[in-house]
C-alpha cells in the first residue's frame, strides 16, 4: 500500500476455485487485494490483506 507504482490489475477466471497471483510481481510486505465482481446484476467488492 506504500507505493502505488507497484499496483497492478489482472483478470481472474471463475473456472477454478483458486486465485494464483504471479509472485514475480510481488515484493515482500503487505498487499491489499480488492476483487470487484458482479452477480445477478449486483456489484460486489471483496477486500483481503496478505503478507508476502
Amino acid at each position: 500500500p506504500s507505493n502505488k507504482h507497484l499496483d497492478f490489475d489482472f483478470p481472474i477466471s471463475l473456472s477454478n476455485k483458486h486465485l494464483l497471483i504471479p509472485d514475480k510481481r510481488l515484493l515482500d510486505g503487505r498487499w491489499d487485494i480488492k476483487i470487484y465482481w458482479n452477480y445477478q446484476g449486483k456489484e460486489h467488492l471483496t477486500k483481503k490483506s496478505i503478507t508476502y
